[in-house]
This record gives structure tokens, sequence and C-alpha cells, in this order.
């Protein structure tokens, strides 16, 4: 199974926790993340997890499938964008 596993507490930036709504920067790559997998129609599986560990590296994903190896990565801005990308 393909999936993306994702930081929920990721900070929105160096400066600040949240974002200007509220949500913190791993909610809002995980909003965005989820609104691009539907434009695509993929059926691509987003899991969130609270904290990943790789707090020196905001936001945080893994990218998990069973038959290859897992990834974790960092630095990814909370964007449309970067959802996109």
């Amino acid at each position: 199974m393909r999936c993306l596993v994702m930081c929920t507490t990721c900070r929105y930036s160096a400066e600040s926790k949240t974002g200007p709504d509220g949500r913190t920067g791993g909610e809002t790559l995980i909003a965005h993340i989820q609104d691009a997998i539907t434009a695509r129609g993929d059926a691509l599986a987003v899991q969130e997890q609270p904290c990943l560990w790789n707090c020196n590296r905001p936001c945080s994903v893994i990218l998990r499938d069973d038959d290859k190896f897992t990834y974790i990565t960092g630095g990814h801005e909370p964007s449309r964008e970067q959802a996109d990308a």
C-alpha cells in the first residue's frame, strides 16, 4: 500500500507555529495535499501523525510503499504549490 504519512504538528514557518488561519504548517500542508490528490483523481492514502521527530525540517512527510523503501522528507512549505509538486 502506498501512502503519505504527514506530521500534523509541524510549524507553519520558522517564526510561527500556526498560520493566519490558526492551523499548523502540517495541518495546512495536509489540507493542500488532500485537495491536490482529489483534483488529480489519485487514490493515494494520507495518514496523519502527530510529530515525526524531524522538527528541524518542517513540514515533514513520510513516503511509504510496501514494495519499496520508506523515505522521510522535510523542509516542505505549507502551500498548494508544494502539494502539487
